[in-house]
């Protein structure tokens, strides 16, 4: 069995490795999603969510992208 995850951006900083806020809030978005899936003994499929988060054009990372990035 499966349970789908869903990962909500909230606006990434110019570097996401090193920015402790936002790697707090994955660490227990990781945390959550590894004891709910041991728990209830599925294979986790995760979504990241977020649009573009640059904030001058050409707009190349999106907070999905980066997110995605941190938790590989």
């Amino acid at each position: 069995m499966k349970q789908v995850f869903i990962v909500m951006g909230y606006g990434v900083p110019q570097d996401i490795m090193a920015d402790g806020n936002y790697a707090v809030y994955l660490r227990n978005v990781f945390n959550h999603i590894y004891d709910e899936a041991s728990r209830r003994k599925v294979e986790p499929i995760i979504i990241f969510s977020g649009g573009k988060t640059d904030l001058f054009k050409p707009y190349k990372r999106t907070e999905a992208g980066e997110m995605i990035k941190f938790f590989q």
